[in-house]
Order: structure tokens, then sequence, then C-alpha cells
């Protein structure tokens, strides 16, 4: 069994490359959100238009964030993408990929949340086209937000061996 579990890892390992970012060339996100953490995924098209990923990130939900529709934590996503890809994606094109639909509306939107307002304001300012993607698509954002690195505190490990 471990030496199967080794192999596919192998194997897993050899078939995601990560790609230096060409300047040339626009960007795309794929965003996903659950109820335990967000993920995204940026990518560029190689010479042969072939999607590469550039880089990945995730974390865990706060308590309060828990508490978001799912809506709102899809958009939390993308905030959180475009927040952490900055660097990268700053004067570029963006297509944005999610599997949640009504966030290719959100420009014709009534908002009656003021967080999520400032989160649509925050968008704007990026060349962005929002697209629906199948969730069957968006595996990797998808596999990034139910898989999330966990990180504790070094407080909280020294309470949970002093618990033991």
């Amino acid at each position: 069994m471990h030496r199967a579990f080794e192999e596919l890892r192998k194997k897993f390992a050899h078939s995601i490359y990560l790609m230096q970012p060409d300047d040339n060339q626009d960007y795309i996100i794929n965003t996903d959100a659950t109820v335990k953490a967000i993920g995204a995924v940026l990518m560029q098209k190689d010479k042969e238009d072939r999607t590469k990923v550039v880089s990945t990130a995730s974390r865990v939900l706060t308590p309060a964030e828990r508490k978001c529709t799912t809506c709102e934590l899809e958009l939390l996503a993308i905030v959180y993408a475009l927040r952490k890809f900055r660097i990268y994606i700053y004067g570029h094109k963006v297509t944005l990929n999610t599997d949640h639909k009504s966030l290719t509306f959100l420009k014709k939107c009534v908002v009656s949340s003021t967080r999520v307002a400032r989160w649509i304001l925050e968008i704007e300012q990026w060349d962005l086209e929002i697209q629906h993607i199948k969730g069957i698509e968006n595996t990797l954002a998808d596999v990034l937000s139910r898989n999330p690195p966990i990180y504790q505190s070094p407080m909280s490990q020294t309470q949970d061996s002093a618990t033991k």
C-alpha cells in the first residue's frame, strides 16, 4: 500500500508543472470557496496554448467568515485571489473563472451589504472578465479550498501539549 501511495504521489508531482509568468500574456484565475476555506489558482497559456499553473493560494476561513453566505464566500475567494496575485496581474487582463454563476452578474446586482460593496469596489480596479465554469472543470481550486494548509500558532501547540 505504501509503495502504491508513493507511486501515485510521484505521478501527481510530475503531472503539475509550475511555469514562470510571461509578462506578455494575460492571466487566468480560478477560485473556489467551501465552508472551511478558500482557494485560488493563477494560470497562463504557454506557447502551445496549454494552460499552466503559475501560482496557487489557499487559506482557512476565520470563524466570522464561516457565517457568510455562499455567494459572499465565493466573492471573498475572488478578492483573496486578486490580493494574493496582485504582483503578477497588475496591469494585465485577467479572466476569472468561478463555479458560482451569480458572480458573473456582479456589476448588475443591487448591493445590500457594505462588506460586499467594498469588495466590489476593490474588484473594479482590475481589468477583469468573470466567467462561469462547471465545478468539474475547477478541480485544482476546489482541492485547495477543501484541503487548506492548517497552521497552529506556537501558543496553541504548547496549550495542546499541556492538556495531554
